[in-house]
């Protein structure tokens, strides 16, 4: 996706709060519009599915069973 950057990122995990093993930097349709997440790989993924399945984006800080 053109609106996500990959790095090792010092801020924490946008949805589950891991600051230790966040890569992913995103401000596209996978978040709220206007917002840019950060996130852990697993927590990238679960919105990633999300979206594939035409699911809303989440409010920032929502965790899901599906990463725990």
């Amino acid at each position: 996706m053109a609106d996500t950057k990959r790095a090792d990122f010092k801020e924490p995990c946008s949805d589950c709060g891991d600051s230790d093993n966040t890569c992913v930097m995103h401000h596209g349709p996978l978040v709220p519009k206007g917002e840019i997440g950060y996130f852990c790989e697993p927590c990238f993924q679960t919105r990633a599915e999300e979206n594939k399945n035409k699911l809303e984006p989440r409010p920032l800080g929502t965790q899901t069973s599906v990463t725990q």
